[in-house]
């Protein structure tokens, strides 16, 4: 286990290191946390090279593209959501016969 502050003491044992990061949006400035697992954790030590914020902020933008380009194709979608998953099924239970899993 890793040298903890002393005001740790007595929280049993931790699994997550809470880390700090600012992130800077355009002239904003927001903070975040994050909570990782200590193997992650000893992998970003041994890359100290590495700026984790930068790595943390591109994976942000890159889910937040994706979830607007998601929006703008659903935008004008008539299908419900149930609509939606009962294709998905149907799709999956293709592919499935067709690779011989069903």
């Amino acid at each position: 286990m890793r040298n903890l502050p002393y005001w740790f003491s007595g929280c049993g044992e931790v699994k997550y290191l809470y880390l700090f990061y600012v992130i800077y949006i355009g002239n904003d400035m927001t903070n975040m946390t994050l909570a990782i697992p200590d193997e992650l954790m000893l992998v970003m030590k041994r890359h100290p090279d590495i700026k984790w914020s930068t790595v943390a902020r591109e994976a942000l933008w890159d889910k937040a593209k994706i979830l607007e380009l998601m929006d703008k194709l659903t935008a004008k979608s008539k299908l419900t959501e149930k609509d939606a998953l009962e294709i998905g099924r149907k799709i999956n239970e293709a592919v499935a016969k067709r690779h011989g899993f069903l």
